[in-house]
């Protein structure tokens, strides 16, 4: 009997204490599921904190873009106007001189040009002086109303190959065009930087004033 009462005792003990453990029995996470958790954690914050970051690096970035477009655009027309101010400014009206065949009279007409070359042209296109003539260069002094002219040695033979009432004719029709159309009173003569020989005894060394017929 009293065998039976210690039995039954320790049976009652057994129970209470395996009852003892498993309700304090509690699942603990480990070390490293902890810690992956917490990096999980930790790239999700920066994540999130980062994106209005580069939300705004990419606002900033298209503002430049736009402001870049804008000054491409400013620039774009600033030389388009530039360049449509420059060509007016060099297309000029001037008169053309040239010896009426008819009459044999020096007269004129007006026409459009950009520039000394141009005007060449149109004296070439008059007849007064022919393709193989080149005109090599000029230079106008504004301040004493004073340019220079000088031209190929095949100019000096047109010239020359003229007689005396040609070569007037020809030096009239230059000489007045150039005049006018640079609004100088006197101009200089050379023949490839030299003193062109007219083949008259006419002086051209020096500046001459126009030269009425």
């Amino acid at each position: 009997m009293k065998r039976k009462k210690i039995l039954n005792l320790m049976g009652i003990v057994m129970t209470a204490a395996f009852l003892a453990v498993g309700c304090g029995s509690k699942t603990v996470p480990s070390v490293d599921e902890s810690a992956k958790e917490e990096n999980v954690k930790d790239a999700k914050g920066t994540s999130e904190t980062e994106e209005p970051k580069t939300e705004n690096s990419e606002t900033e970035g298209g503002t430049d873009k736009n402001q870049e477009e804008k000054n491409e655009q400013k620039s774009d027309t600033t030389e388009d106007t530039k360049d449509d101010s420059e060509e007016k400014q060099q297309v000029r009206t001037v008169k053309i001189y040239y010896i009426n065949d008819e009459t044999g009279q020096l007269e004129s007409e007006e026409t459009e040009v950009k520039d000394e070359q141009e005007i060449w042209t149109c004296l070439q296109n008059t007849g007064i002086i022919t393709e193989e003539c080149e005109l090599l260069g000029i230079t106008v002094d504004e301040e004493s109303n004073r340019m220079e002219l000088d031209f190929n040695s095949a100019t000096g033979d047109r010239i020359r190959s003229m007689g005396t009432t040609g070569t007037e004719e020809i030096l009239a029709c230059i000489v007045d065009t150039y005049l006018d159309a640079y609004s100088c009173e006197k101009i200089k003569l050379t023949e490839e930087g030299n003193v062109p020989d007219t083949g008259d005894g006419a002086n051209l060394d020096g500046y001459v004033g126009r030269i009425e017929l």
